[in-house]
């Protein structure tokens, strides 16, 4: 139940159980219209091109002991994630990924 955040440059950043969000500047600010965020924040500093105050979010869900990514980027088609090759990722109902230029959605059959 445990979740860290290792950068390329070898910082590690431990997600409290509340959650945390990501983004550039060391405050954010919700806006109107604006999901609720955990108010604890790891903060970019550096390569910060199209990134939002709040760019993405990370909140632990004890019920089913999973942690939930939420994307909050300005960006048309979402935040940018790297996945490992090999590895699972359960994909919910609803959710839509964009691979390459396919975009997959999880719908009902």
């Amino acid at each position: 139940d445990h979740l860290s955040i290792l950068t390329d440059e070898g910082e590690c950043f431990k997600v409290p159980l509340d959650g945390c969000h990501v983004g550039a500047g060391s405050r954010s600010r919700k806006t109107d219209y604006q999901p609720s965020f955990p108010s604890t924040k790891f903060i970019l500093t550096h390569r910060l091109k199209n990134m939002a105050a709040v760019h993405v979010v990370f909140r632990y869900m004890p019920s089913v002991n999973k942690w939930a990514v939420i994307d909050h980027s300005p960006e048309p088609l979402g935040a940018l994630l790297a996945l490992r090759p090999g590895v699972a990722y359960p994909l919910s109902e609803g959710l839509r990924l964009k691979l390459g230029p396919l975009i997959l959605r999880v719908g009902q059959t």
